[in-house]
């Protein structure tokens, strides 16, 4: 018997033209919350934890130099440049210079890398240490500062939601006028879930002792007993929360930055030229594996190949990487509009992912299809992924595609995004500690660097912060 999960295609006769797979028969359809049948009204969607993984080779991240001359080898190395001469030559050529501002020799290079290449083991496990496994703890749990989407807005209608995202507990209901309120799920008199309980409007009442909460955090309410002190306080943390596109983001800023940033989405999302479908889906794994995997646009030609969309083109290719005003983009430089041959990331207010493939004729008209993907934390086990799947066209080409979706396409889909599942749920959790990365994976150590280093920012802050506001002793 096949695995719970497990992918069934029809594989290729001898005379085969093309393969189709199969829509997965053991995908479990996506559940619409319900509530429990007690007297509360609410639902808590479960979570999990795990042990954190730390780097064991450094005792902190790479300085701005550091970085600008990993990069900088990078792009040799990608050339297939090997031999010590042409290395040097590369890195002047490319106008990274030595540490002291030099070009570099033969020599310096080697004595540089002598100092560089020094692994930290048995450093010293108090102060820098403890910095480094906040920086790991923060990546592995979701920067702060942006906006993510948490839940497809048809998830919430009348009774409130309980969810975890970012390891964070939250509540989301809809008050009277269908607006979503957001506020921690927990409530201020003795910690009950607040999502256990009922949905009044502008306030939800906690299942445990009755007591009323708004979505601000303030106490409105509190039954059981009269003139009670917590009544008019802001007791819980709120959530800001906007609705596009048939998704619910939320903004998660730490204590420097309670205000949410400006949210500017891909034009997939935000203009009416573009016809776009939302996809969401759970998946066991950390999140960063899920960046890694749409920042990997080789992988379409070999786990995909017998797919609706990626069954054609090269499968070997260069890729070259392009600076963006809102990130970078990872290309194939020998094919393009053939398989997944390219993929786009930004960082707008929140991080996403962009990437097209072609349709086949069948399909119908309106050329390629775009993914403008986001992923987010549940926690470091667990993530969301919420691909919109989108096409420019309008009037009845948009009908027609939304039709021939429904009907044909989704299940096609659903295919290719249950083989991406299938595999990282089963990579170890500590894979990235086995790694051996090469030329196509430019892309994804660009990535894990950009978000290393604004977590690293994020901490810094909090910190200097922190010791700004410490009373300084005086002078005995």
């Amino acid at each position: 018997m096949a695995e719970r999960g497990a992918m069934r295609m029809h594989l290729p006769a001898a005379n085969a033209a093309e393969v189709v797979p199969d829509f997965n028969p053991y995908l479990d359809a996506y559940q619409h919350p319900r509530p429990n049948q007690g007297a509360g009204a609410g639902q808590i969607f479960a979570t999990a934890d795990r042990d954190l993984i730390q780097w064991q080779t450094r005792p902190a991240l790479p300085s701005e130099y550091e970085n600008t001359l990993a990069d900088a080898l990078e792009q040799i190395f990608a050339q297939r440049i090997y031999d010590l001469p042409d290395i040097v030559a590369g890195l002047n050529r490319e106008g990274v210079r030595t540490p002291g501002g030099e070009a570099w020799t033969e020599a310096n290079f080697q004595n540089t890398f002598r100092e560089l290449g020094k692994l930290a083991f048995g450093w010293d496990r108090g102060g820098i240490m403890a910095d480094s496994q906040a920086v790991e703890r923060l990546v592995n749990r979701g920067l702060m500062n942006q906006w993510y989407p948490v839940l497809p807005s048809w998830a919430v209608a009348g009774a409130p939601i309980g969810i975890t995202r970012l390891s964070q507990n939250l509540v989301l209901w809809r008050d009277e006028q269908g607006a979503i309120k957001a506020i921690e799920d927990r409530c201020p008199h003795r910690g009950a879930r607040l999502s256990l309980g009922w949905n009044l409007g502008d306030r939800l009442a906690c299942w445990y002792h009755g007591v009323e909460v708004d979505g601000t955090g303030t106490v409105r309410k509190v039954p059981a007993v009269e003139r009670c002190p917590m009544e008019g306080e802001r007791r819980v943390k709120s959530y800001p929360v906007k609705e596009v596109r048939g998704g619910i983001f939320v903004y998660f800023g730490d204590a420097l930055h309670p205000e949410p940033c400006p949210l500017e989405l891909p034009e997939e999302l935000t203009s009416d030229a573009y016809g776009a479908i939302l996809c969401f889906a759970k998946w066991k794994c950390n999140y960063r594996y899920a960046i890694d995997n749409v920042m990997d646009p080789m992988h379409g030609a070999y786990l995909h190949a017998l797919s609706h969309s990626m069954a054609s083109g090269d499968k070997t290719a260069n890729m070259q990487m392009r600076k963006t005003p809102t990130g970078v983009i990872f290309e194939k430089t020998n094919q393009r509009d053939v398989n997944f041959d390219w993929t786009e990331f930004g960082d707008t207010g929140a991080m996403w992912l962009r990437l097209a493939i072609p349709y086949r004729p069948n399909a119908g008209p309106g050329g390629n299809f775009g993914i403008a993907g986001f992923v987010t934390p549940v926690d470091e086990n667990h993530c969301l992924v919420f691909f919109w799947r989108n096409r420019k066209c309008s009037g009845w080409v948009r009908d027609v595609w939304q039709f021939m979706y429904r009907t044909k396409l989704e299940g096609l889909h659903w295919a290719v995004l249950e083989q991406d599942r299938f595999v990282l749920e089963n990579m170890a959790p500590d894979a990235r500690t086995h790694e051996f990365l090469y030329q196509h994976d430019t892309g994804l150590a660009r990535l894990r660097r950009i978000i290393e280093q604004k977590a690293k920012a994020q901490l810094d802050a909090l910190e200097n912060a922190a010791a700004a506001q410490a009373p300084v002793k005086s002078a005995a």
